[in-house]
């Protein structure tokens, strides 16, 4: 950077950050509650693995952008509606987790985590997607605004993480059994707060990446903070 920031600028960089803060945050913080989640749900241990599995096959969708940008090679794809869908939806599936999380149904003959699985499955596909739409949209700002995509998804771990902490979940202590031998059991303590306000916290967390990626559409702080670079979005509409 050759100049002094201005307000404007200071709060371009802060607002990009919180809209890439939707990228990896909702699947991380699966992760981050695992401990939580597996002392209830039918799979038990078996769902770390089963849940990684799920989230894999959400690498596809960057092959689908991909494969559409081939075929439209003349046309810039236009990330925002993009960005929107990938935001709004991992709005509306971290809201159901708040009430479904623990749903499950008998699936031949075995009980699973159907609600969980399958969400967990939309926001695979998003995340993706987003690495590569994000990555996209960041290009139309100025060199010194693409560290803010790197530190927003930094954060996408971090703040899950540090609400699991906060939330207590998987401590254990061990108490003497009441069955007269020289063993002991593994009591889990309950957590400060359940699960389903561990998925509010992420449902406000997106809402607030929302409402971030709406200003910029708006052009409220942006408009001077943007790259020069023009370009030609599919269905006519030239973009900055």
């Amino acid at each position: 950077m050759d100049h002094q920031w201005n307000l404007n600028q200071y709060i371009t960089y802060i607002l990009l950050t919180l809209v890439f803060l939707s990228s990896w945050t909702d699947i991380n913080g699966m992760y981050a509650e695992l401990p939580q989640v597996i002392l209830t749900q039918p799979e038990s241990w078996k769902l770390g693995a089963n849940l990684a599995l799920i989230t894999n096959f959400g690498n596809i969708s960057p092959l689908i952008l991909v494969l559409i940008k081939c075929l439209y090679r003349k046309h810039t794809l236009n990330p925002v509606p993009i960005n929107y869908i990938v935001i709004l939806i991992g709005m509306l599936s971290c809201f159901l987790l708040i009430f479904l999380w623990s749903y499950t149904t008998v699936i031949a003959n075995v009980r699973r985590s159907t609600a969980l699985l399958t969400l967990a499955l939309f926001l695979s596909l998003l995340d993706c997607t987003s690495s590569v739409s994000f990555a996209d949209y960041i290009h139309r700002f100025r060199k010194e605004f693409t560290s803010a995509f790197f530190l927003g998804e930094s954060l996408t771990f971090t703040i899950p993480s540090l609400l699991a902490i906060a939330q207590g979940n998987g401590r254990i202590r061990c108490v003497q059994a009441i069955n007269g031998t020289n063993t002991t059991e593994a009591i889990y303590e309950p957590p400060r707060f359940s699960v389903s306000i561990y998925f509010l916290c992420l449902f406000i967390l997106l809402t607030i990446s929302f409402i971030s990626f709406v200003l910029f559409t708006m052009d409220i702080y942006c408009s001077k903070c943007k790259s020069n670079r023009t370009g030609r979005i599919i269905g006519n509409n030239e973009y900055n």
